[in-house]
């Protein structure tokens, strides 16, 4: 078996050992009873067991009226009238059973109606989801499923009133809550297995791990990352731009300074940071509220000329559609790249593989704690102080694993989805990426010390400015590597390839290793007639030459080696600047059919890209492999100004 602690905590004891019922399911209970038993007096074959007497149902209507009546005054008790400070109360999970006796359910009816639900479910529908028995027998199973020791040390219960707002409240809900993952694992280890692996790169601290999933675990390992550190910037930011702004996402903390403060960061690292960036925040609202504000400003303006803005969607489609859009614009090479606005514990946070281009940054928006007025965030973190209290009682638990108190459960609960995001950015050996905390609070210890362990070596804290520097010289000296690789690489076919985010989606079209850039041509595309560009508007005898024009396998290309070169010195911005200004020479030098040949403006366009490509070595490039032949003498040595004698015997330039 392979899973993750992460798994086992939260999807087998939160879903598979934790059930509610509610008064409306008490109801909808009751009525289906009635309808079942109209069923058997009517005689429905092969429903039931023939000798089941139909008054049984009779007697499960009386319980369900009974537990009405009983958990109603509970709830009641429980109502606040919209007081959030009062402490949350629950009982052990041994109070369903007291409960059921107190209807008229002993443990023997018990176990009997829990055989015999399933049955009375199927004859009242095909689907036995939709019935509202279903729910009971769900109660049934963990309570009847779990020893009794267990259910009263690792679950809790909670009657509360179902509330319409803080003031009024129209029924009662039963939570049955699983708080101790020990309970799944125990009951996997029951089924006989040889062995358990786990596996996560969240696994970490080890022996927190161990003393929630109480099981000893003999054999670990916790092997280093496979990229080296080089390959990882690592950034703590406290302050913005605005450095009067804190940065962090406490409640009381939170602004419309703070959320403008962020849209500026990100409006800055689109200027440095290539391919695509990925923005986690604590919850859609946080997202919501800063998307907004950055759109009724410049913000969204300004990013939108470096980037494509990209933010996730509730729902499946939702979530589907803004992946195709995002992953449409990181790979066109067309195009810029784009900005991934995305919320913590979520798919794009955990379940998808941003490699390569895909996410060259992750900025991670402050601590994602858990809803701390949450009734079940609560009780856990009880739970956990009440785990703790007992370990150290028993002198140290007699050499096991210390469980983690409430607070450190609770900081853990924020770290692990940040730990998945951090994730995102490198994906395999080769890759590169920087990863900016944006909150103070990560300098800590107790907060720093409990991310990947392949971060620590490459994180330290920056202030802004310093911060974009290094960043446009980590990529800049990552680029050049990244491209001298693909240069020695022995060339393969372009084969169909598919989306590394959308797997489902039809397969792209094969690309080539090297993305052109916008107004050139595209390596390896196929050839049009001559003189045809790709918009399909015929040019004449252009003298313009591509630096990317098609070669074959086996001959050299100098133009295309230019271009890298060009690539490799630049930034992203100084790259955009040197595609204006090849644009501009097109135009000035007369390169399509019927223009006249103007060179007014040749000498201001040489000289500004001269100062753009500051090396003599890609300045003689760009004259050896862009301009036109005619042109180059004039470019090399302008014509000198001839002077002749005015009439009144002095020089006149002509």
């Amino acid at each position: 078996m392979s899973t993750t602690q992460h798994y086992v905590q939260d999807n087998s004891c939160m879903e598979v050992f934790s059930a509610d019922f509610k008064s409306s399911d008490a109801s909808a209970c009751i009525q289906e009873c009635s309808d079942c038993f109209a069923k058997l007096q009517k005689g429905a074959p092969g429903t039931v067991d023939a000798d089941f007497p139909p008054e049984k149902l009779l007697e499960l209507k009386k319980v369900f009226l009974a537990l009405g009546e009983a958990a109603l005054p509970l709830a009641a008790a429980e109502f606040r009238h919209g007081d959030t400070t009062t402490p949350v109360t629950a009982r052990g999970g041994g109070f369903v059973r007291d409960l059921l006796r107190r209807c008229g359910m002993s443990d023997e009816a018990a176990a009997e109606y829990e055989a015999l639900l399933p049955q009375f479910i199927q004859a009242l529908q095909d689907s036995p989801k939709e019935s509202s028995l279903s729910r009971f027998a769900d109660l049934l199973q963990v309570v009847l499923g779990v020893p009794a020791a267990d259910l009263e040390r690792n679950f809790r219960v909670r009657v509360s009133p179902l509330t319409e707002d803080k003031y009024t409240w129209h029924g009662w809900q039963l939570c049955l809550w699983c708080f101790s993952p020990a309970v799944a694992v125990q009951s996997l280890a029951d089924t006989g297995i040889r062995s358990m692996i786990l596996t996560s790169g969240t696994l970490s601290p080890m022996h927190a791990v161990a003393s929630e999933l109480g099981v000893p675990f003999p054999v670990q390992l916790q092997n280093q990352h496979v990229v080296p550190s080089e390959n990882v910037l690592g950034c703590i930011l406290e302050r913005g731009p605005n450095t009067q702004v804190e940065l962090s996402s406490t409640r009381a903390k939170r602004c419309e300074t703070y959320y403008l403060e962020l849209g500026h960061i990100i409006e800055n690292l689109c200027r440095v940071v290539p391919g695509g960036i990925l923005a986690f925040f604590p919850s859609f609202s946080m997202l919501d509220a800063c998307h907004a504000m950055w759109k009724n400003g410049s913000i969204v303006t300004t990013i939108e000329k470096y980037k494509v803005l990209v933010v996730e969607q509730k729902g499946a489609k939702g979530i589907q559609d803004s992946l195709a859009k995002y992953d449409a614009q990181v790979t066109d090479p067309r195009s810029p790249g784009a900005v991934f606005l995305a919320v913590y514990r979520g798919k794009v946070s955990e379940g998808i593989d941003f490699s390569d281009h895909h996410a060259r940054a992750v900025v991670i928006i402050g601590v994602p704690f858990p809803n701390s007025t949450d009734p079940k965030v609560q009780l856990k973190k009880k739970y956990q102080d009440e785990l703790k209290r007992q370990w150290l009682a028993s002198n140290g638990g007699g050499g096991s694993a210390p469980p983690l108190c409430g607070s450190e459960w609770y900081a853990r609960q924020a770290l692990v989805p940040v730990n998945q995001a951090v994730g995102r950015v490198i994906r395999h050996r080769r890759d590169f990426g920087a990863v900016i905390l944006c909150d103070g609070r990560y300098k800590q210890s107790e907060y720093k010390d409990a991310l990947s362990g392949w971060l620590h070596s490459s994180l330290k804290p920056y202030s802004f400015g310093p911060l974009i520097s290094e960043l446009a010289q980590f990529f800049k000296r990552h680029n050049q590597r990244y491209l001298q690789e693909r240069a020695t690489a022995a060339p393969t076919a372009a084969a169909p390839r598919q989306s590394p985010l959308l797997p489902d989606m039809p397969q792209l079209p094969p690309t080539t290793d090297t993305p052109p850039k916008v107004g050139l041509a595209r390596p390896g595309a196929t050839a049009a007639p001559a003189g045809t560009p790709p918009g399909g508007k015929k040019r004449v005898n252009s003298p313009y030459r591509s630096p990317l024009q098609s070669h074959a396998p086996d001959v050299k290309n100098p133009g295309l080696e230019f271009l890298e070169q060009v690539k490799a010195a630049l930034s992203e911005r100084q790259m955009c600047e040197f595609r204006a200004l090849l644009r501009e020479f097109k135009r000035s030098t007369g390169t399509c059919a019927g223009e006249k040949l103007s060179l007014s403006t040749v000498d201001e366009l040489a000289s500004r890209m001269k100062k753009l490509l500051r090396s003599d070595e890609l300045w003689r490039g760009f004259m050896n492999n862009v301009l036109p032949e005619k042109i180059q003498s004039y470019v090399a040595a302008p014509p000198r100004k001839k002077k002749r004698k005015s009439s009144n015997g002095g020089a006149q330039a002509t």
